[in-house]
């Protein structure tokens, strides 16, 4: 999380902001692949690395 806390936009906003914004992304990745997040022990997005990833992905995709 460390990167995306030191990031240019994101490392600037609220706490509140940061929440929303990361639970809006969560839930877009959820919609486009849903069978992530009904068997999460069977996709590395669910895991650390992915997780880490995704999260080291949002400030491009914000930009």
């Amino acid at each position: 999380m460390k990167p995306l806390l030191d990031s240019s936009y994101f490392g600037q906003i609220t706490t509140d902001n940061q929440v929303a914004t990361l639970e809006a992304y969560w839930e877009g990745i959820r919609r486009s692949i849903p069978d992530a997040f009904v068997e999460p022990s069977d996709f590395v997005i669910q895991k650390s690395r992915g997780a880490t990833t995704m999260h080291l992905v949002l400030p491009t995709v914000l930009r």
